[in-house]
């Protein structure tokens, strides 16, 4: 059996709301504040926040993100010790639309049994990987298709230049 969930389940009572805010500056650098807020919040008082925020800064706000979280017990005890084990290991799930536009998904520390059989090659034919792919593109804005899925180790990049 796959690691253990204790995480509440989606039904619009969350354990608590994140607040986060995107901030950019006049050279382009980027930045984004995430806190904790009551799961009771109101739209009204959190753009309250946003609107008490604008006038305390030279940069610009341009995203807010209000996240819906649903928390359980954070143990380690919870997660399995198997052949894929680390957060870094995981396979990409990309998609497009009919306009090319990309979305991308990632399955971290994949079970042994979504791979082809001693390979490092995801089984597209795979109960698991299906179900998982059709949950993805029917959350995405759009009518998104599945182009391809990859293992990969995530690694630390670069700081990106904003043009």
């Amino acid at each position: 059996m796959p690691g253990t969930r204790t995480a509440g389940t989606v039904d619009g009572t969350g354990s608590f709301k994140e607040l986060s805010v995107r901030w950019i500056d006049s050279v382009g650098d980027i930045r984004s504040d995430a806190t904790i807020i009551d799961a009771a919040a109101s739209d009204a008082e959190i753009e309250a926040v946003a609107a008490a925020l604008v006038p305390t800064s030279n940069a610009s706000l341009y995203a807010i993100r209000v996240t819906e979280v649903y928390e359980g017990a954070k143990s380690k005890a919870n997660a399995l010790s198997a052949v894929r084990e680390s957060l870094q290991d995981n396979i990409v799930f990309h998609a497009k639309d009919a306009g090319r536009v990309d979305r991308r998904a990632f399955f971290p520390a994949p079970v042994a049994g979504v791979f082809v059989a001693d390979t490092e090659t995801p089984d597209e034919g795979d109960a698991l990987i299906i179900t998982l792919m059709a949950a993805w593109e029917t959350v995405w804005a759009g009518t998104f298709a599945g182009v391809s899925l990859r293992f990969t180790e995530r690694r630390e990049i670069n700081e990106k230049v904003t043009l």
